[in-house]
């Protein structure tokens, strides 16, 4: 079964695609991803991640911001 999703699409809370055992897998990959592809040790699903008024993990467009503002910090470490 193929997905349209877009940057909107939802993947966390009400109306969302997935359910929570399907969001932990794209997380995880996404993850494993960017760690990858980076050399990094990113941890997304993290305290501060859950802490969020707004949960980074609504939509592939947050999750997206979320790891560009996370990889940004880590370059500012450097």
């Amino acid at each position: 079964m193929a997905l349209d999703a877009g940057e909107d699409t939802r993947l966390f809370g009400k109306s969302s695609v997935f359910d929570s055992l399907g969001l932990v897998m794209i997380v995880a990959e996404a993850e494993a991803r960017i760690n990858e592809r980076c050399g990094s040790s990113l941890i997304l699903a993290s305290e501060r991640a859950m802490s969020r008024q707004h949960s980074p993990f609504r939509t592939p467009g947050s999750l997206a911001d979320y790891v560009c503002e996370l990889l940004e910090e880590r370059a500012g470490e450097a």
